[in-house]
């Protein structure tokens, strides 16, 4: 692992930007769902389509930040997510503390939705930080 120079981080505004791009590439997998017409209960073809595109995405989103620390969104919008020392992150700092460890939490009643409020709200900190990335050790910068 090769540290990063001192970049600065990424902006509030671009973050977001970036988050609502990757749940749209998200939501572009599901399209074909929309247009099954399989009775409730049944998977129809394109109902299939659209999981399968789904597990793809999610694979590619996971592996892309496993390997180079940047989302789809975050390649287009030239961020990256590093951790605090400036060391590229691996699948655990960069998919399961940033996301997993998240997701499992929001699953919690009442907890849960706690954490998905608070969460964004911490950017607004000095160090433009949300609990996911105090969690994984990690900041979000730009290149």
């Amino acid at each position: 692992m090769h540290q990063q120079p001192q970049l600065p981080l990424a902006g509030r505004g671009t973050r977001f930007l970036g988050a609502v791009l990757d749940m749209l590439i998200y939501v572009l997998a599901m399209v074909p769902a929309s247009f099954d017409t399989s009775p409730p209960g049944e998977s129809g073809v394109l109902g299939s389509i659209a999981a399968v595109l789904l597990l793809m995405t999610v694979a590619v989103q996971w592996y892309l930040i496993s390997t180079t620390g940047q989302s789809i969104a975050k390649k287009l919008l030239k961020m990256k997510i590093v951790k605090v020392d400036g060391q590229d992150v691996n699948f655990v700092s960069g998919v399961v503390m940033r996301s997993w460890v998240p997701g499992f939490i929001s699953a919690i009643p009442l907890v849960g939705m706690l954490f998905w409020l608070i969460d964004p709200l911490v950017i607004f900190g000095e160090e433009r930080r949300c609990v996911h990335d105090v969690m994984a050790g990690t900041k979000v910068i730009s290149v």
